[in-house]
């Protein structure tokens, strides 16, 4: 398939056009309002940090929660029936990292359980780390600690009030 490209990225396309990334590219999965990232390690296949149980298709869309895992799919169940794309390793800035240790390294994380975070430890931290060496995550701007504490003060206030409903 010869893809257009738009910046460094091809253009999303469905599973069913099969981008075919090489090891050590990322991959971008359409969500509608946010992206899953994972790093490619072989032209199938995909490590991402993402729920420790499948979602309500038996496939694990995102994390859902503050438990994650680091897993290795298979592509096409990762995209299930959202379009993707590949930021190719060669159009990358030159800080990446090379091939072989992205995949490596990305590979010896699967099976690891972490914590998740949003803010700072999300799919986008992970994959991107595999690949420059340090998590970046250009969805979530940097939002400073203050903010974090409250955002997260907020959010427990929301779920507590709607728990309370429901009691």
């Amino acid at each position: 398939m010869d893809a257009a490209t738009t910046e460094d990225y091809t253009e999303y396309s469905s599973s069913e056009e099969k981008q075919v990334p090489d090891g050590g590219d990322l991959v971008e999965f359409n969500r509608g309002l946010y992206k899953h990232y994972g790093v490619a390690v072989d032209s199938k296949h995909v490590v991402h940090l993402t729920s420790r149980d499948p979602g309500p298709f038996g496939y694990n869309f995102s994390c859902n929660g503050p438990k994650a895992e680091v897993k290795k799919d298979r592509i096409s169940q990762v995209a299930w029936r959202n379009r993707y794309r590949v930021l190719k390793k060669h159009e990358q800035t030159k800080d990446c990292r090379d091939t072989e240790v992205i995949v490596r390294d990305a590979e010896d994380m699967v099976g690891r359980k972490t914590n998740y975070n949003l803010l700072d430890k999300n799919c986008e931290h992970f994959a991107r780390n595999m690949v420059f060496g340090e998590p970046r995550c250009k969805q979530v701007p940097k939002v400073p600690d203050g903010v974090k504490l409250t955002g997260v003060l907020a959010a427990g206030l929301v779920a507590g009030f709607a728990l309370f409903k429901i009691i």
